[in-house]
């Protein structure tokens, strides 16, 4: 198979293969104390750290992989203390590099102790659930390279809270559930492998796919939240295998996804190589709007092992945690992982293969109603990821947010698309994502690429000028979004009276009601607070205020019901709003008489149905051609 990008920082990235090889002659010590979490919320971390020479700097992990925005928060460290032989040190802030820290050293210091709290963030902890993540708990010595640098961690819990990580369990006859000891590792490792933990733990063990372990680890408010149905468990029961099937190979010893389901935990995830961190509302395995955003958000997630891990963009690969990412690729990372992400729910059986296409629908129109495109590109948004994920709320579609991930599932959907069209159906995406992502598998390595690397893969696949194919839609201020996909792979986008299924998922998991494609606005359902309004709508003409609160509608007090039933009947009737704003009170009367409008996809008869064609999954495929085969056996 031909290689990309592996020239770029091939000395780095082989041993990373490997088994870390510390710098110094002992690993750095790391005991995190967790037992009083439940009621303070702050842990301690104790270090110690080989040392030598006059001074060493330590420096708290500030730009993590995964994050793609300074994400370390050494404001949240307090009362550090740093020792050496008993003493204490003295240590002054860096003036430049505030999460760097500069310690003179005792003559002879072989290793200094290395004491602090560390308060964790709300979305961390809840009353019997916590999301342990490595890097809030180290202060490491730099210069160092992340790969070479051992910790050897334990970690002190609550008692009676069991733990899942990705990380082996240290052989000890003294081990304790309640304080375990893990391998010494790197501490590229250790920061890319969190640890979940609580009360309420249920294990579901998926199978095996070519010798490597798959289990799901679900930490919630209580048992009950924790309880999977059987349609859950046998569809990511098949992730794994169609995983495997589209790239060829896995990159990891095993996969565990470390499940959070918490009110207090909020909604979120996060890429590793060997696991990941998903965290949903505390209904998320019983109410069926949270399930399908669930199995969405761990296949999107676990896409990010190839996507995202294993291969990299080169700007993106650096020796430490300090090093500014450069995101211009963003659109592959996080864009093709998105679109891989509803493929593979629709192909495990998360989804169907209509709610498949209803996600794409909802993709096309929040892109529609992205006014921001017309003065900034794909391109640009990308490079400015670091600023995006930091933004204040407010005119999104006009900013134009983190759309990197919406529109670049468009334009791979595109890309996807068009290889089909080129081969007459005989090759797709999936083959250039097993050629770029696959390749040897079994262990954790990292490769970087380029942009040119991508237009080479691509051109092996199908060729065509997939330069000017990606340039011209990554640089394109056009009013309309990358709908290449949609309209060649036999639909259009439209508008319905009824939101589909997959639109009443996502507002019901994001909390927002989207009604930009028809009045112009988006606004938080419950409190009828705006937080969006599109441009050359009738809210905008209207001069809605951005920020403001619905208070009456049509003469009545705001509720979410009374809204849209006032949109309902804005062809008989005028919508009149009244909405607070700064302290002031004020009537609004908007011109639109079009009823409501949610985004649907529109069958083409006269083009190929590519769409139902990438949903169908990969293993079933294989299977049916089995059967086919010994058919055919049969009747020679």
């Amino acid at each position: 198979m031909k290689s990309f990008g592996r020239s770029l920082g091939i000395a780095f990235l082989a041993v990373i293969a490997l088994s870390a090889r510390s710098v110094f002659a002992e690993p750095i010590k790391l005991d995190v104390d967790a037992r009083n979490l439940v009621s303070r919320q702050f842990v301690h971390s104790s270090l110690v750290i080989p040392v030598s020479g006059d001074n060493v700097t330590l420096a708290f992990p500030r730009w993590l992989p995964g994050y793609h925005a300074p994400d370390g928060k050494p404001s949240n460290l307090v009362n550090l203390q740093i020792k050496s032989g008993g003493q204490s040190l003295h240590w002054q802030r860096d003036p430049i590099d505030l999460d760097q820290v500069h310690v003179d050293l005792p003559d002879g210091a072989s290793a200094i102790n290395v004491d602090f709290d560390f308060i964790l963030k709300d979305d961390d902890v809840g009353l019997d659930i916590a999301a342990f993540e490595w890097n809030n708990f180290v202060l490491y010595p730099i210069p160092s390279k992340m790969d070479e640098l051992e910790v050897q961690a334990s970690l002190h819990l609550p008692k009676g809270w069991e733990f899942a990580s990705a990380l082996n369990p240290a052989k000890s006859e003294k081990a304790e559930k309640s304080h375990p000891a893990f391998d010494a590792v790197s501490i590229y490792t250790l920061l890319d492998s969190p640890v979940f933990a609580g009360l309420h733990h249920t294990i579901y063990p998926l199978g095996e796919i070519g010798g490597t372990k798959h289990v799901m680890s679900v930490f919630g408010d209580t048992d009950e939240a924790t309880e999977a149905d059987d349609e859950t468990k046998d569809a990511q029961k098949k992730l794994p295998a169609e995983a495997f099937a589209l790239f060829g190979s896995q990159h990891y010893g095993s996969y565990i996804w470390l499940v959070g389901l918490s009110d207090s935990l909020g909604w979120a995830g996060l890429e590793h190589h060997e696991c990941s961190d998903n965290r949903m509302d505390a209904d998320a395995l019983s109410d069926e709007a949270d399930k399908r955003m669930f199995t969405y958000l761990l296949s999107h997630e676990y896409v990010h092992s190839w996507c995202g891990k294993h291969r990299r963009p080169a700007g993106m690969v650096h020796d430490d945690y300090q090093q500014p990412q450069l995101t211009e690729l963003i659109w592959v990372y996080e864009g093709m992982t998105e679109y891989y992400g509803m493929v593979l729910a629709a192909r495990s059986g998360s989804w169907t293969a209509a709610n498949f296409r209803e996600a794409i629908a909802d993709n096309a129109c929040q892109m529609a109603m992205t006014s921001g495109r017309t003065w900034r590109s794909l391109r640009d948004t990308s490079i400015d990821a670091p600023a995006m994920y930091q933004q204040p709320g407010g005119y999104g579609s006009l900013r134009r947010t983190t759309d990197f991930y919406t529109e670049g599932a468009l334009l791979w959907l595109d890309v996807d698309v068009t290889i089909r069209n080129l081969t007459n159906g005989t090759k797709s995406l999936d083959d250039f994502a097993r050629l770029f992502f696959g390749g040897v598998g079994g262990k954790v390595t990292v490769e970087p690429y380029t942009f040119d690397d991508v237009v080479s893969a691509l051109n092996s696949i199908a060729p065509n000028d997939w330069k000017k194919f990606l340039d011209e839609r990554l640089d394109s201020n056009e009013p309309k979004p990358i709908f290449g996909g949609i309209v060649n792979g036999g639909y259009k986008l439209d508008y319905a009276d009824e939101p589909s299924t997959m639109t009443e998922t996502f507002e019901s998991c994001w909390d927002y009601a989207d009604a930009r494609a028809s009045i112009g606005i988006q606004y938080d359902p419950s409190s009828g607070s705006i937080n969006d309004i599109a441009s050359n709508s009738p809210a905008f003409e209207a001069a809605l205020p951005i920020n403001g609160t619905i208070i009456s509608v049509n003469g009545m007090t705001y509720s979410d019901e009374r809204l849209r039933d006032a949109i309902s009947e804005s062809k008989e009737m005028p919508i009149e709003l009244i909405i607070s704003s700064r302290e002031t009170v004020k009537v609004y009367k908007l011109k639109y008489d079009g009823g409501p409008r949610y985004p649907v996809l529109k069958r083409d008869e006269s083009k190929p149905d590519r769409l139902s064609e990438i949903a169908k999954p990969l293993t079933w495929e294989r299977e049916e051609k089995k059967e086919k085969k010994k058919d055919k056996a049969k009747e020679e």
